[in-house]
């Protein structure tokens, strides 16, 4: 047990020492906020067509959906009462 934990002071003295230091003081401020931050990523479809492509199968399958609904569901319901 004594080697694990010294083991896990070593890692852990190791890893401190690669932390980047932090700046001390006041950090830079700019209209809205930090000058050095750049916002979140961009969301969205990483191609136009990506968009066009979702919503075409969106579409198939709500046409699949009625179509199953407006055909086999009746002649199901038809078939129980007689």
């Amino acid at each position: 047990a004594e080697a694990a934990a010294s083991q896990a002071s070593r890692i852990w003295q190791e890893l401190e020492a690669e932390e980047e230091p932090v700046p001390e003081g006041p950090v830079p401020l700019g209209p809205w906020g930090p000058q050095d931050w750049v916002g979140p990523p961009p969301r969205g479809p990483t191609t136009p067509d990506e968009g066009c492509l979702r919503y075409f199968v969106l579409g198939t399958v709500a046409a699949l959906v009625a179509l199953v609904l407006n055909v086999f569901y009746p002649l199901v319901s038809q078939s129980r009462w007689r």
